[in-house]
C-alpha cells in the first residue's frame, strides 16, 4: 500500500521506513502545528497510532482537538522549566515562538505578532503525566528553542526510539545543532540522518534502526506526497467525471445521431413530399391553364352570344318601340273617337243614334285592326328576342287595358266576322246609312272598303243586304256632302278608320 506523506520534508517517510513493523505505536510532537498540513504524525494517526500533540497556538490547538480525538492535545509551551512564559503568536503561520528576539525579527519582516502568556512545562513533566509505555518517536520543532526543550528532557526513564529535531535557524539553511547535539549523544543517542532541515537520532538500544536512514526517501519506499495524492484523487475524480461526461455525451451523441437520422429521414420524406407536391402543383397548374383556355374560349362564345343577344334585343326593342308607337296611336285614335262622339252628340241632335251606330261600326273596325296588331305582337312575344328582353311583357298588359277601355266586356279579341256583321247591320239601318253616306262621299277608297265589307257572305242572297246608294244632293245633281266641310268628329273618325284599315291590309 502506497505511503502518503503529509510532512514538510518527508520526515514521516524516513520514520515509517524505520518503524514499519510497529503497530499502533506512540508519538510525541512538540510544535505540532496543523493536524494535516506539514504534519509528521498524520500518516501514523491514519494507521491507528496515537500520541501527544503540543501546540500553544490556539487556532491549531482547536484544529487538533477536532481532527485527533484519540490524541492528547496540549495548548502549552515546552522549555527547561515550568510556569508561565510570554508567547509570541505569529498568526496564520508555524513561526510562533517564545523567543522575543525571533518574534521581533518576524515583526520586522511584516508578520503580525501577538504576545500573550501561556503555560510552560518540561517534557519530563509531560511524559510523567501522559506516557505509560514506549515512545516510538519524538519530534521537536520549536522555532530556535530546541536546546531549551532538550534541557527539560532527562531521557532516563522514557527513552524515545527515534528523536527528530529541527536543526537550522529560522527560515535559513544555517545549522544550529552544535549547542544541543552533545547532550543527546551523552544520553545514548546516535546521529543517523540529516534531511537538510532535521537531524535524526536513534537510541543506542535500538541501533538496528540506524540502517533505515542510510538513504533519503526513494522509489522503493512506495510513497506519495499528500498534495500529489490529492491531485491524483482530484484527477481520478475528474477522470471519472470526464468519463461520466463522455458516457453521457456518448449517449447524447447516440441520441443526437438517432435524431439526425430521423431528421434526415424526415427531410428526405419532406423532400419527396415537396417534390410530389410540386409535381401535383405543376399538374394542377397545367390543368388550370387548360381549364382557363377552355373557359376563355367558352367566355368568347358567350360574349359573342351576348353580342348577338344584345343585337337581337336591340332589334326587339326597336320592334317594341314601333308597337308601342302603334299602341299609342290607337290610344290617341280611341281618345279621338270618344271626343268625336261627344262632338256628334252636341252638334247633331237629330242624328245621334245614326252617329252612334257609325261610331260603333268604326270602333269594330278599329278593334279588328287592333286584333291584327295583337297578332303581330303575339308573334313578337313568341320570339327569342322577346324572351331576352323581358320588359316587353308589359306590352300585352297595355294591349289588354286598351281593349278593355274600348268596350270589350267579354275580354275576347274581335274576329273579322264580327266586323263584317257589324257592317251589314249598319247598312240596313236608315239613320246610320245616311250618316255613313255623308262620310263615304268624302273618301272613295273608304267607300270601296265598306262595300267589300257589306258584300253578302257565301250562301246569302244579295237582296238580304241593303245596298249603299251613292250619296247625292237633294236636287240629284251631285254628291250630298261635297258642299260642306266634315265636322271634327267626322274627321277624327275618318282618320282613325283609315289608319285601322291600312294596318289591317
Amino acid at each position: 500500500m502506497t505511503f502518503i506523506s503529509y510532512a514538510q520534508n518527508y520526515e514521516d517517510i524516513m520514520l515509517f521506513r524505520a518503524l514499519r513493523g510497529v503497530e499502533q505505536g506512540f508519538y510525541v510532537d512538540v510544535g505540532a502545528n496543523s493536524p494535516d498540513e506539514h504534519s509528521v504524525t498524520r500518516a501514523f494517526y491514519e494507521r491507528g497510532w496515537r500520541g501527544i500533540n503540543i501546540e500553544p497556538v490556539l487556532e491549531f490547538h482547536r484544529q487538533l482537538l477536532e481532527a485527533r480525538p484519540r490524541d492528547v492535545n496540549l495548548p502549552i509551551a515546552i522549555a527547561d522549566r515550568t510556569g508561565f512564559i510570554e508567547f509570541h503568536d505569529v498568526a496564520g503561520t508555524g513561526l510562533s515562538t517564545i523567543n522575543p528576539k525571533i518574534a521581533e525579527n518576524h515583526r520586522a519582516a511584516g508578520y503580525q505578532v501577538t504576545r500573550r502568556s501561556v503555560v510552560v512545562e518540561t517534557l519530563d513533566e509531560v511524559f510523567r503525566k501522559y506516557v505509560s509505555g514506549e515512545v516510538h518517536f519524538l519530534k521537536i520543532d520549536v522555532e530556535g528553542l530546541e536546546g531549551s526543550v532538550l534541557r527539560g528532557l532527562s531521557l532516563e526513564e522514557i527513552r524515545p526510539w527515534i528523536i527528530v529535531v529541527e536543526a537550522t535557524e529560522v527560515l535559513s539553511q544555517v545549522q544550529s545543532h552544535a549547542s544541543w547535539e552533545p547532550r543527546l549523544k551523552e544520553r545514548g543517542y546516535s546521529f543517523v540522518y540529516f534531511d537538510g532541515l532535521n537531524r535524526f537520532y536513534v537510541a543506542d538500544e535500538h541501533a538496528d534502526l540506524a540502517g533505515s536512514f542510510e538513504s533519503p526517501p526513494n522509489v522503493f519506499d512506495d510513497w506519495m506526497r499528500i498534495t500529489d495524492r490529492q491531485a491524483h484523487d482530484r484527477a481520478n475524480v475528474l477522470s471519472a467525471k470526464l468519463e461520466e461526461e463522455r458516457e453521457s455525451y456518448r449517449s447524447e451523441l447516440e441520441i443526437l445521431k438517432a435524431q439526425v437520422e430521423e431528421w434526415k429521414t424526415r427531410a428526405e420524406a419532406a423532400q419527396a413530399a415537396e417534390a410530389a407536391r410540386r409535381a401535383e402543383e405543376a399538374a394542377r397548374r397545367a390543368e388550370d391553364e387548360s381549364r382557363r383556355l377552355e373557359l376563355e374560349a367558352r367566355l368568347g362564345e358567350l360574349m359573342r352570344a351576348l353580342d348577338e343577344a344584345a343585337a337581337a334585343g336591340a332589334r326587339a326593342s326597336e320592334r317594341e318601340a314601333r308597337l308601342l308607337d302603334q299602341m299609342a296611336d290607337l290610344s290617341v285614335q280611341a281618345a279621338g273617337l270618344r271626343t268625336g262622339i261627344v262632338a256628334l252628340r252636341e252638334g247633331m241632335e237629330n242624328s245621334v243614334q245614326a252617329e252612334t251606330a257609325a261610331l260603333r261600326h268604326r270602333l269594330a273596325e278599329l278593334e279588328h285592326a287592333s286584333f291584327l296588331a295583337k297578332l303581330e305582337l303575339d308573334s313578337v312575344l313568341a320570339s327569342s328576342s322577346w324572351r331576352i328582353t323581358a320588359p316587353m311583357r308589359g306590352v300585352k298588359m297595355a294591349a289588354a287595358a286598351l281593349a278593355r277601355s274600348m268596350g270589350d266586356a267579354g275580354g275576347s279579341r274581335p274576329g273579322p266576322s264580327l266586323v263584317s256583321r257589324a257592317a251589314h247591320w249598319s247598312a240596313r239601318q236608315p239613320v246610320l246609312k245616311r250618316a255613313a253616306v255623308a262620310v263615304l262621299a268624302r273618301s272613295p277608297a273608304l267607300e270601296r272598303k265598306v262595300r267589300s265589307l257589306v258584300a253578302p257572305p257565301p250562301g246569302v242572297p244579295a237582296t238580304a243586304v241593303a245596298d249603299i246608294p251613292p250619296p247625292r244632293r237633294p236636287d240629284r245633281s251631285g254628291p250630298a256632302i261635297v258642299s260642306r266641310s266634315p265636322s271634327p268628329a267626322e274627321a277624327i273618325v275618318e282618320t282613325a278608320f283609315r289608319r285601322a284599315l291600312a294596318r289591317a291590309r
